[in-house]
């Protein structure tokens, strides 16, 4: 009998280390390093591989996801998992609906993070999302920068066919 998860849905059976880059490849583009990142094994600045039962230092982690590094203690903290994990299994959209959650961090982060003459946020979960905001973000600076100099709006730079702001297709960018 296949062991089933709560939701009904047959848990995948363990996959070895020698074989994740094959398992991957079936079914999408892995051409990622040629390493297998043993999430338990990993601490701080080092990632364990799995595949090879090597160390290594994160000397880019992993493209900032991680500035505090893997498997922090303070990321253990029975309290700490609760929260995240409350957030996480709903993950809303928090430009739009709001939790106590986010106005938690949001605080914190304020009262820890931001100095006074950054007083505005602006959170992106990345990848699609933050290059569409980055370069809305950029048009804007670039339309406000020409106007307050009552030069005339550049014809450079634009979203080809517009952008809804919530990635229902990535914008290519074009010259005029």
């Amino acid at each position: 009998m296949t062991p089933r998860s709560h939701a009904g849905i047959p848990n995948a059976p363990p996959i070895a280390p020698a074989q994740v880059h094959e398992a991957l490849a079936r079914h999408m583009l892995a051409d990622g390093y040629d390493i297998v990142l043993d999430l338990e094994k990993s601490k701080g600045r080092h990632f364990y591989d799995a595949r090879r039962g090597r160390w290594y230092l994160d000397m880019f982690s992993c493209f900032a996801t991680m500035p505090l590094g893997m498997n922090h203690p303070g990321m253990r903290e029975p309290a700490f998992l609760e929260r995240l994990t409350r957030a996480a299994l709903v993950n809303p959209t928090n430009s739009d609906i709001y939790t106590g959650e986010m106005a938690a961090f949001v605080e914190t982060f304020g009262r820890l993070a931001m100095p006074d003459y950054l007083p505005h946020l602006f959170l992106i979960a990345g990848g699609t999302l933050g290059v569409e905001n980055a370069l809305k973000a950029a048009f804007d600076w670039k339309v406000t920068a020409c106007r307050s100099r009552t030069r005339p709006t550049p014809r450079s730079t634009s979203t080809s066919r517009g952008s809804t702001g919530r990635a229902c297709r990535t914008p290519s960018c074009a010259s005029r």
